[in-house]
């Protein structure tokens, strides 16, 4: 009866109001992607990254439309007019300023999961859950170890939290 009238009345509302402050989202992630797109020069760019990164327009709805653009400009590779590459580019500066922002094994294992390559990934596992040496070379060959401790620069229990944290989210969603 009305009763049921006004529950999908109110339920179009709210679907609307959805529908509306999505695609007002998207429309920001459109225009931050153009603005990157043309900004020129990478140093030009890199400073825009920076920017977009720092005032916090590097948000879902912007990395939702830059992933349809990679998927679009991979489909159209005949025609590739270096697009996909400037996009792959774009979005790896964007998600390296990201990573700035989270904990550093959260940082890390997104930066693994982007790495194609098994020696560079053993590299950055090596770099960021080992110490770090304090040994510099002077230009004559002499190793000179510093005063100080040698520290990890993402330390393994905050490693495995992530990995922990990234295997629950995985499984909430199945």
């Amino acid at each position: 009866g009305v009763r049921e009238s006004n529950e999908i009345s109110d339920t179009l509302q709210v679907a609307r109001a959805l529908q509306s402050i999505l695609d007002s989202s998207l429309a920001g992630g459109r225009e931050v992607l153009a603005e990157l797109l043309h900004a020129g020069e990478i140093r030009k760019l890199d400073a825009a990254i920076g920017k977009f990164a720092r005032q916090g327009r590097l948000d879902m709805a912007f990395f939702q439309v830059l992933s349809l653009n990679l998927q679009d400009a991979s489909q159209d590779e005949e025609e590739d007019d270096g697009r996909s590459q400037i996009l792959r580019h774009i979005y790896t500066r964007c998600q390296e300023e990201v990573e700035k922002t989270v904990p550093g094994g959260v940082a890390l294992l997104n930066k693994l999961l982007r790495t194609e390559m098994e020696s560079i990934r053993a590299n950055q596992l090596e770099h960021y859950l080992c110490p770090q040496r304090n040994i510099i070379a002077s230009p004559d060959g002499t190793e000179i170890e510093l005063k100080g401790k040698k520290t990890v620069l993402v330390p393994p229990s905050e490693f495995m939290n992530a990995i922990s944290d990234a295997v629950k989210q995985i499984r909430t969603v199945e």
